[in-house]
C-alpha cells in the first residue's frame, strides 16, 4: 500500500466516523468524579467535558496551604479531564463498531490498516 492508498484509507475511516457520529457524540453518559490529595480536593467533570463541581476540604483553606491547594486543584482537574477524554474515546469507538455507516466494510478497513502497520 502506497501513501495515496493510505491517505484514501484514512479518509474513508474519517468519513465513516463522521457519518455514524450522532449529535451529542461529544459527550459521555455519566459524570466523571476524581480526587487528589487523598480526597482533600474533589472534581466532577460533566458529560460535556467541563468541570461542574469542585470540593475543597476546609483543612486546605489556610494561607499557608495556597500553593498546595493550587497543585491539588490542577492535579484533580487534569485527571478528571483525562478520564473524560478516555471515556469519550471509548464511547466513540464502541458506537462506530456497533453501527458502521452503510457500505463501510469494517473488516476490510481493519485488514488494510494491519497491512500498513506490518510494513
Amino acid at each position: 500500500m502506497n501513501v495515496d492508498e493510505l491517505n484514501k484509507l484514512m479518509s474513508g475511516l474519517k468519513d465513516g466516523l463522521s457519518q455514524v457520529m450522532p449529535e451529542g457524540m461529544g459527550s459521555i453518559d455519566e459524570e466523571i468524579e476524581t480526587e487528589s490529595g487523598g480526597g482533600l480536593v474533589k472534581v466532577v467533570v460533566g458529560t460535556e467535558g467541563a468541570v461542574t463541581k469542585i470540593s475543597i476540604d476546609p483543612l486546605l483553606l489556610d494561607k499557608e496551604n495556597v500553593s498546595h491547594l493550587e497543585q491539588l486543584l490542577i492535579a484533580a482537574v487534569n485527571d478528571g479531564r483525562s478520564k473524560w477524554e478516555e471515556a469519550l474515546k471509548q464511547k466513540t469507538i464502541s458506537t462506530f463498531l456497533k453501527n458502521p455507516p452503510q457500505g463501510f466494510d469494517i473488516q476490510k478497513a481493519m485488514a488494510d490498516a494491519l497491512k500498513v502497520l506490518n510494513r
